[in-house]
């Protein structure tokens, strides 16, 4: 699971996909404090400032999940 304050630092070396990876953390933000919530995906790119479509191929380039299966995982770990 990345966190959002790992999304930059540790996952990512050059500075193109560094730079994506800037435009998706206030999502993952967003889902660190409202994860309990109903968490839309039009929220999410709201959020980053993106298209609903454009944000969810982009998540998904960085974090290698989909955002819906980001929230799950999250869900998950914070459970247990």
């Amino acid at each position: 699971m990345i966190r959002p304050s790992e999304i930059v630092t540790t996952r990512f070396s050059n500075s193109s996909t560094s730079s994506k990876a800037e435009k998706i953390k206030p999502a993952l933000y967003f889902i660190q404090k409202n994860f309990g919530e109903k968490i839309s995906l039009s929220s999410l790119a709201a959020e980053c400032g993106m298209s609903p479509n454009y944000f969810c191929k982009l998540f998904r380039d960085i974090t290698g999940q989909t955002p819906v299966e980001y929230i799950t995982t999250y869900r998950l770990e914070m459970a247990s």
